[in-house]
């Protein structure tokens, strides 16, 4: 039997939605939860992300991913290179470890809560693949982390940072609470998706991973690398959400943007020493 080109059937099975007949839409999908506001339903058909994905595509891309990064891994875990490496780069992707490792995971619950409550099912499709990401990253981080321990006790930080009370670890937990824990969907993907992804840790990931690389550390420069590539793609969820709010509720988009970049920049700030 042949198989269906994608473009023949991809906008249908991302787009799959019902109508429900044993509970109303406003149970189902209450607005503290989507956070949908003054926007109407019918307004959220619109929402479409420029990334084509379907989970076939996606388990062959991810699989190849894996299995770089984590070859890379292998390869160098006898090559002594962490003994070489200068003690600033060395601080460097320590702080990243233990203010990253626990965010990827907070961010597990926030995709999901995407792939429940978001208001267009294309946008609960793409947290599907967000969500799987984000379980990933943290799993990459601990992983290399603690293969770093026998080098660096410090790297215990990966695990425990969100434990402590550490002045930029509580600025860092007190930010993410907000935004991936206690926010709806429409406040999660304009503070998280587009303007912390877009805006700050994208460009923090391709620097660093750049700057790794300068500094001989390949292991840290690949796993930063293969982590960017994830985020790229479900940051998407971010730039369709601004779209639809600035038609209908721009006053509140502009709102949550303004507060979610200036408190973004302000921790940065901090954390920069800048």
């Amino acid at each position: 039997m042949a198989l269906l080109n994608r473009d023949d059937w991809y906008d249908i099975a991302r787009d799959v939605d019902w109508s429900l007949s044993y509970v109303s839409d406003e149970a189902a999908f209450p607005d503290k939860w989507t956070g949908c506001g003054s926007v109407p339903k019918e307004a959220w058909l619109d929402w479409d992300e420029p990334y084509r994905v379907t989970f076939r595509d996606y388990v062959s891309v991810q699989r190849e991913k894996e299995a770089g990064a984590y070859s890379v891994r292998e390869a160098l875990k006898r090559a002594n290179i962490y003994e070489k490496l200068d003690p600033a780069h060395t601080a460097s992707s320590i702080l990243h470890m233990g203010g990253t490792c626990m965010v990827e995971q907070m961010a597990v619950t926030m995709q999901s809560r995407f792939c429940r409550f978001a208001p267009s099912p294309k946008w609960r499709t793409l947290g599907v693949y967000g969500m799987l990401d984000e379980t990933r990253h943290a799993q990459l981080d601990l992983a290399f982390s603690h293969d770093l321990l026998k080098n660096d006790e410090r790297f215990d930080w990966c695990n425990k940072a969100f434990s402590t009370n550490e002045w930029g670890v509580v600025a860092i937990k007190n930010f993410f609470d907000d935004w991936m824990l206690n926010a709806n969907c429409v406040e999660a993907a304009l503070a998280t998706s587009l303007t912390v992804e877009h805006g700050f840790t994208n460009v923090q990931f391709v620097a660093l991973a750049a700057d790794a690389m300068e500094a001989g550390d390949i292991d840290f420069s690949n796993l930063l690398s293969s982590i960017q590539t994830d985020e790229a793609r479900h940051a998407q969820a971010g730039f369709p959400t601004l779209e639809i709010m600035m038609k209908h509720d721009p006053k509140r988009a502009q709102q949550i943007f303004d507060v979610s970049f200036w408190r973004s920049f302000r921790l940065f700030q901090t954390l920069t020493g800048t």
